[in-house]
């Protein structure tokens, strides 16, 4: 059975942390038994001693002179004083080397206990973002909600772009050295290679509008023309078969906001609008002001989007294409909201969609 991936985090930090700790312990308690004082020294002057005793006993000490007897006598008592010496140091060394050794088997314990669970927690800290991730990836599978709270979806954006692009970059990389290689020559291959091409640069997209949803507009407000930017958009954000109408009512259409969020914003409605169209058809664009605001109304003429879907379009991660993040309008939702502005979606007279943005004028 695989492990979890906190449990093969866990079993990775005890082989670094734990393995090495129990390895030293138990090599410092071998030192210790290695070099521990053996009964080898004790033995031999035991039986230097035993020797010179028989030695002694052997000879005829009337023959000798009294120094000669006193020299012996001395001689003797040193053998048996220096055996004496010898037991009482092993006895000493015995239990100071096992005293020892203990102390190195304590304190390696509690080393190794410590590291246990300093992996455990390690472990914990280190799988808690992905277990998140995962745990919300389940749910989008399932179709379930996620955590309340727009913190939540914006945190779980955040880490999901994060987590694409640490392989995308590897795969941008192997896909180039693909090309650069002669795959035109294997016909299998190169539309294997296409597929990779197009594939990494939708997963680039992806990544693209999760790290976008995961972040909130910064940096100081400007002036921005609705206008200007609309009309831009007209041409550059949906394909050249839909025809865009952009429409005022000659009054300065202005605001104070944050340009490329907004931008971001509106080209995503558009493009909704082109696709719910099937990319043909035309799209309606109004401006007009209210009291001290400006409203903002986008309006296909496809095939609409029913009552009981209309408060869920703006959810994160909600969607109904095929292909689709479920990013879109909640991004847009998130840019209007901290503009303060509200955004909204009816019935386009004669079939399709309006969605209606307010914002407050300059």
């Amino acid at each position: 059975m695989a492990l979890a991936f906190r449990q093969r985090i866990f079993v990775i930090l005890v082989a670094l942390t734990a393995v090495p700790t129990a390895l030293a312990v138990v090599g410092w308690a071998l030192a210790v038994r290695t070099v521990a004082p053996s009964a080898g020294a004790r033995v031999a002057l035991e039986e230097m001693a035993g020797s010179a005793r028989q030695m002694a006993e052997r000879i005829d000490t009337t023959h000798l002179a009294a120094p000669e007897r006193a020299a012996l006598r001395e001689h003797l008592l040193r053998l048996s004083n220096s055996v004496s010496l010898a037991r009482r140091a092993e006895t000493y060394l015995r239990y100071y080397a096992g005293g020892f050794a203990l102390v190195v088997i304590v304190v390696g314990g509690v080393a190794l206990i410590a590291a246990v669970r300093l992996a455990r927690h390690l472990s914990r800290q280190l799988s808690r973002p992905i277990d998140e991730l995962v745990g919300w990836t389940r749910l989008i599978r399932r179709h379930l909600p996620l955590p309340p709270g727009p913190a939540a979806f914006r945190e779980v954006a955040r880490r999901v772009a994060h987590e694409i692009k640490n392989p995308l970059t590897a795969m941008r990389i192997a896909v180039d050295q693909l090309y650069r290689t002669d795959v035109a020559a294997d016909r299998r291959t190169a539309m294997a290679v296409d597929v990779m091409a197009s594939e990494t640069d939708r997963l680039e997209q992806l990544a693209k509008e999760f790290a976008e949803f995961g972040r909130l507009p910064e940096g100081p407000k400007s002036e921005v023309d609705l206008m200007d930017l609309l009309i831009d958009l007209s041409t550059s954000a949906v394909p050249s078969e839909i025809s865009v109408a952009v429409r005022a009512n000659g009054e300065p259409c202005r605001l104070l906001g944050h340009y490329d969020p907004l931008r971001r914003a509106f080209a995503n409605l558009l493009r909704n609008a082109a696709e719910a169209m099937g990319g043909h058809g035309a799209i309606d664009v109004g401006v007009t002001r209210d009291g001290a605001g400006l409203v903002v109304t986008v309006a296909d003429h496809g095939p609409g989007i029913p009552p009981e879907l209309r408060q869920r379009v703006f959810e994160p991660y909600f969607t109904t294409k095929q292909d689709g993040t479920g990013l879109g309008l909640a991004l847009v939702r998130q840019t209007i909201e901290a503009h303060n502005g509200t955004i909204s979606v009816v019935d386009t007279p004669g079939g399709g969609a309006t969605f209606s943005v307010v914002l407050s004028a300059a």
